[in-house]
């Protein structure tokens, strides 16, 4: 867990010196969806957890690398907070100019009184891991940061039958 935390301080001081190139192309939201299910599934089957991904088509302009460790932080942070036995979805969905990638889980949720610390440097919430895995409290405000520099927006909603759904919504690439 130490390099997690060194990787999460590091990508704090890059993007506080405003100095991080990004290298922006069209991106398949399928193959980063697939690929961070795909190194994350061990993962989440030693916790009995089942991830379920839906196809898309839908192609959005991004920096390929920064957008595959969003997702993987966010999926990891899926596990992480999910109980054994549960399920993970993640799917893409879209509007005439963005496409929105999502993430359920089945976990505790987010307590309303603390929803508005969420993707902010440092914040610690009560929810804890299922499984004592480690959390520097950094991982979201890395994660809105690099989608903001992606021209993107990021948010959570709580679906009143529990659970929470994070989600990035970057511009859509209009394939004809």
């Amino acid at each position: 867990a130490m390099q997690e935390v060194i990787e999460d301080f590091l990508d704090v001081v890059v993007l506080q010196s405003g100095k991080i190139d990004l290298n922006m192309s069209e991106i398949a939201a399928e193959q980063v969806m697939y690929n961070s299910v795909i190194q994350y599934n061990p993962t989440a089957e030693s916790k009995d957890i089942t991830i379920s991904v839906a196809n898309s088509d839908a192609f959005v302009y991004g920096d390929l690398s920064r957008l595959t460790q969003v997702v993987n932080n966010l999926l990891s942070n899926a596990i992480k907070y999910s109980p054994k036995g549960s399920k993970i979805s993640i799917w893409a969905s879209g509007q005439a100019d963005t496409v929105r990638i999502n993430i359920a889980d089945q976990g505790q949720g987010i307590p309303v009184d603390e929803r508005d610390l969420l993707f902010t440097e440092f914040g610690k919430l009560t929810p804890r891991p299922t499984a004592q895995e480690s959390s520097t409290g950094l991982g979201l405000w890395i994660v809105k940061n690099l989608i903001e520099l992606m021209k993107g927006t990021v948010g959570a909603e709580f679906p009143a039958d529990g659970g929470s759904i994070f989600w990035i919504e970057l511009p859509r690439v209009k394939k004809t």
